[in-house]
């Protein structure tokens, strides 16, 4: 993340110094959301939502393909999937394939992931393995953007002229009062959306606030890419991003 150096660590003699006011948040975010995602594995299955979008990183990664027909997760009776039906000339078979009805590009992010750990020979297609690796997926690809937003309030808490500490419960009652580390706790393209949405806030207010705003310019194309990325993850987030539009004008 582009703010992430300035709010965890700061320049002293030379040499960086780490920000623990501004490590609170997140960490307290972790420590409450990790355990109840174990909590939370243990005792429901996974969702038809989050099967469909494994089932598609399973697919990307060991099959080559976008196409969920091969994965081990792949559920018949979920109404989460869309079937393509293709026929290449007459009097040749219909080929049929079929498809998660989610947006791809959470599972195409998790899939990066995902070939990391099954490069060590963890795989989606045993069960016994199944909670870990969603587990490993969730802690990474959801809970840890959630627990860096709340570094990212912790750094707009200057707007309110707060001392550290009242800045870094801020963070934390953020995430938890708006019900967003609820949803680090699945796979779910909101929570990443949401914490990509308040990154780009937080580019914008880096450049009002800048006593030397050298670099707005780049820090307004970080902006951009933090809320093309929310949009494409999850669209409704779009809402959001294109109200973002007006701030470099009005700045």
């Amino acid at each position: 993340m582009f703010t992430l150096h300035r709010i965890f660590y700061s320049a002293s003699r030379g040499s960086p110094r780490v920000r623990p006011w501004a490590l609170a948040g997140p960490v307290v975010i972790l420590l409450l959301a990790m355990p109840m995602t174990a909590l939370r594995l243990k005792l429901v299955d996974l969702s038809d939502g989050e099967r469909a979008r494994l089932a598609t990183v399973q697919s990307w990664v060991e099959f080559g393909t976008q196409s969920i027909n091969e994965s081990s997760l792949y559920l018949r009776d979920t109404p989460d999937r869309i079937v393509v039906r293709e026929a290449f000339g007459a009097g040749t078979p219909i080929r049929q394939s079929e498809f998660s009805r989610q947006p791809p590009t959470l599972a195409f992010l998790l899939a990066g992931l995902y070939w990391i750990v099954h490069h060590f020979g963890w795989s989606l297609g045993n069960r016994e393995q199944l909670s870990g690796i969603a587990y490993v997926l969730i802690a990474a690809g959801i809970t840890l953007p959630v627990a860096l937003a709340a570094g990212l309030f912790y750094r707009m808490g200057r707007l309110f002229e707060l001392s550290r500490p009242w800045r870094a419960a801020l963070g934390v009652a953020c995430v938890c009062g708006s019900g967003l580390i609820s949803y680090a706790t699945a796979i779910n393209p909101h929570a990443p959306a949401a914490a990509l949405v308040v990154a780009a806030c937080a580019c914008f207010f880096h450049v009002a606030i800048a006593a030397r705003p050298t670099h707005a310019g780049a820090w307004l194309i970080g902006a951009g890419l933090c809320a093309a990325l929310a949009g494409v993850i999850d669209l409704p987030a779009l809402l959001l991003t294109m109200m973002l539009c007006a701030d470099p004008l009005a700045m």
